[in-house]
């Protein structure tokens, strides 16, 4: 949704529990009706783009590995060794 109003020219924003659209000239009687119906999916969908997104997925495993146990040396032997 947000993307069909995007490809036509339209901006969108959020400001506290409002949904902001413009430039008003590009805005037809139809897309109007459009917005009305989905206006709260189309803030939460606003909401979920503005959320950070974590810098790594959540499938990565840790530096150390999955079981987090010590990381090892060049030549392979425990770092304790």
């Amino acid at each position: 949704m947000l993307r069909q109003l995007r490809a036509k020219g339209l901006k969108l924003s959020v400001e506290g529990d409002k949904l902001i659209v413009g430039p008003r000239a590009l805005l037809t009687d139809a897309l109007r009706g459009l917005i009305r119906l989905n206006k709260a999916a189309m803030l939460q969908e606003l909401a979920d783009e503005e959320r950070p997104r974590p810098l790594f997925p959540p499938w990565r495993g840790s530096r150390y590995g999955e079981r987090g146990g010590r990381r090892r040396g060049r030549l392979g032997r425990s770092a304790t060794a």
